[in-house]
């Protein structure tokens, strides 16, 4: 698929008009990665500055990538073996966990344990003659054995198994259940052959001594209490409406002292007790919003209880009883039971489906990305823990500036963004610069940074930016890296844009549309002499005279000697040193997303493509497919993705690529919001945060 996908690229060679070519000033040199000693290493960027708005308002954060919050716990991984995501029981002590898995082509599913660290994978029994949707089991207190529900087309039962797959037991007939504490006994709902509706029972676990404890026939789930003393039972209002509605009642396990403490809520699901047995909760939706109940088991049904939205079907409580821990896709958040306040994770970005560790201070997490593009079952599986409070990110920018937009120097001590003071009104904009450690924040010369136009001199002490002074007309102008000394370079009636340093830092070259054209220029930065470099208005029929912005996006490579332009359905490639130095790309819906760091690759998105056109528009992109743009002998090389394309970041809708300056690393934001940090050999990919626009400083 790929290659057949990388073949559709289109070399074209056009004669192409220069106008005082580069070279016959100085030769423009490529900037190559150079190679680091043990002394420069220590200058290389290691942080990574971003937007976000995991604070009050999109601000620019500085964090460590390497941050020991979010560490990876086990991978569990089958041959030939599909494990469903969202189907995963844990062992009381998080250490195991029981899931029903098939075989991809043969579907035959079965009923596996592995522990969490990613050892000892087992298959217990096979899953053959029942219906295993939706998966109900538990464990013991203790963890020596498990039960689960069994469903045939006829009834549903309650089996227990001991750890290593023997002794397979029908305890009861039912469909839902809870352990008591010390293991002895289950409390079930479900229907009986001798009864007309759903009650709720307790049975011994060999089978002896069932007895109802339930008066109405419509009883749903139950959960028994930490301290043994009461079991909690939800039971369906016999209303009539589109909409199903509950009571919940407790009753000690003998079925006396039978007691409602709560009356006509909507749908839920997830009906549990607090660690201490002081509260009660389960999730369900009011007034159109899911959210939680909490409430005292103490309580009656007319007394207050409390209302927590957000919060899903997949929570925790954390073992002292005092937060609650949920969160399914993309983050995790923390609810403080007693107080109702909601705090985010923000660390957690691409992680979902938390649960407690027994310390009650980490959590363990699934990796969720693969939810987001849905994929629910994989034959690998990745547990991580995080710590709750993370200590590896700084604020740079309060709650005043609003942020949208952000460039960091190449020496990575400076950072330029665009900010608004009106939350309401971000077309209000001012450009700042401030110190990658948050000190001496400055207003720029400028009201906007363009992230990809907003051009740092080589050695990071000037700027050059476009600067608009009415619609349709810029200057290009120049100043020092804090903001002093501007100096307008360009000034005619014409849209100068896109202005970039050459490597010797005495000239920028910057694209206009002067002479009703849109051209390549070089401006001298001391004599402000400017020189026509290349024609670009003539390379494609989308380029018609007189639009203004005839492209969606522009980038220039680091070394600044080549030109991409992203086309409706095309990307261009013009080399500004070659006569005849042009590539282009016909995609189905291509998006420009960066280039390699030698200038040699550019990275672009692109919808998947084959012969009969049956992949689906929501499929997701092919990611960084790229393709060689000139050899060292000037010659167009055949077209092949980058090396991290494959293992580093499969199935990732990529917005920018922020490459660190050594090569070894780079950093992406993805179209659902999230950052990752990867290695250039795909050796590691992991999400690192939540937010966009990446750049590594120092």
């Amino acid at each position: 698929m790929r290659s057949k996908l990388i073949t559709l690229f289109l070399s074209l060679v056009m004669p192409i008009h220069f106008a005082g070519v580069l070279g016959q000033e100085s030769q423009v040199t490529t900037n190559r990665v150079p190679q680091r000693t043990a002394s420069s290493r220590s200058k290389v960027p290691s942080r990574i500055a971003f937007v976000s708005d995991i604070g009050v308002v999109p601000s620019v954060y500085v964090a460590d990538p390497d941050h020991s919050d979010v560490n990876h716990w086990g991978k569990v991984k089958l041959n030939n073996v599909i494990i469903p995501h969202h189907d995963l029981v844990f062992s009381p002590d998080r250490t195991k966990v029981m899931f029903v898995a098939s075989e991809p082509i043969a579907r035959n599913p079965a009923l596996w344990i592995a522990n969490t660290n990613g050892s000892g994978a087992r298959r217990l029994i096979d899953w053959e003659w029942i219906i295993q949707s939706p998966f109900h089991a538990a464990w013991s207190p203790a963890g020596d054995r498990v039960a689960f529900v069994a469903s045939t087309q006829d009834t549903s039962q309650i089996y227990l198994l001991n750890l290593d797959g023997s002794n397979l037991r029908s305890v009861a007939v039912g469909d839902n259940f809870s352990w008591s504490p010390d293991g002895k006994q289950l409390a079930l709902t479900g229907y009986l052959s001798q009864q007309t509706g759903r009650f709720a029972y307790v049975v011994n676990i060999d089978g002896t001594n069932l007895r109802q404890i339930s008066n109405s026939a419509t009883a749903v789930q139950c959960s028994w209490s930490p301290d043994g003393k009461l079991i909690a039972v939800s039971e369906e209002r016999d209303e009539p409406g589109s909409e199903s509605r509950f009571n919940v009642f407790v009753v000690q396990p003998d079925g006396r002292g039978q007691r409602r403490v709560l009356e006509n809520v909507p749908l839920y699901s997830g009906l549990s007790w607090s660690p201490r047995g002081k509260l009660l909760s389960f999730v369900t939706t009011r007034e159109g919003k899911q959210g939680l109940y909490v409430w005292s088991a103490r309580a009656i049904a007319k007394q207050r209880h409390q209302f927590l939205p957000e919060v899903d079907a997949r929570f925790d409580w954390s073992p002292d009883g005092k937060h609650i821990a949920y969160g399914a896709v993309g983050r995790v958040r923390l609810l403080d039971a007693v107080t109702g306040k909601i705090k985010e994770l923000f660390h957690t970005s691409g992680f979902g489906r938390p649960l407690w560790l027994p310390n009650g201070k980490r959590l363990l997490l699934q990796h969720t990305e693969s939810i987001w593009r849905h994929t629910i079952q994989s034959p690998e599986l990745d547990f991580w823990t995080t710590n709750l409070e993370p200590r590896f990110i700084k604020r740079l920018t309060d709650e005043a500036l609003v942020v949208t937009d952000l460039s960091a120097s190449p020496t990575g001590t400076h950072i330029a963004f665009s900010a608004s003071t009106n939350v309401h009104d971000s077309s209000a904009n001012s450009a700042y610069v401030i110190n990658a450690d948050g000190s001496r924040m400055r207003k720029l010369p400028t009201t906007f940074v363009h992230p990809e136009w907003f051009a740092w001199s080589p050695n990071g002490t000037k700027i050059a930016f476009e600067k608009v002074t009415s619609p349709g007309n810029s200057q290009v102008c120049v100043a020092n890296a804090d903001g002093s000394g501007e100096q307008i370079l360009v000034d005619d009636s014409s849209w100068n844009f896109a202005p970039a340093w050459l490597p010797d830092g005495k000239r920028i070259v910057f694209v206009s549309n002067r002479e009703n054209s849109h051209a390549v220029y070089s401006v001298d930065v001391e004599s402000k002499r400017t020189r026509r470099v290349s024609d670009i208005f003539s390379i494609d029929p989308d380029f018609v005279t007189g639009k203004k912005r005839p492209f969606k996006s522009l980038l220039w490579s680091p070394d600044v000697t080549k030109l991409a332009l992203q086309l409706e359905k095309s990307i261009i490639i013009i080399d500004i040193t070659k006569p005849a130095g042009m590539m282009r790309y016909d995609g189905i819906a291509p998006y420009l997303r960066g280039w390699s760091l030698d200038s040699q690759r550019i990275i672009v998105t692109d919808l998947p493509y084959n012969k009969d056109m049956s992949t689906s528009i929501m499929d997701p992109m092919v990611p960084f497919s790229s393709f060689e743009v000139y050899a060292s002998d000037g010659k167009i090389s055949r077209p092949d993705y980058l090396t991290i394309e494959r293992r580093a970041i499969p199935r990732l809708q990529i917005s920018k690529v922020a490459w660190r300056s050594d090569a070894e690393r780079l950093a992406v934001s993805d179209s659902f919001g999230g950052i990752w940090v990867i290695s250039a050999n795909g050796s590691d990919r992991r999400p690192f945060i939540r937010g966009s626009q990446p750049a590594w400083v120092r």
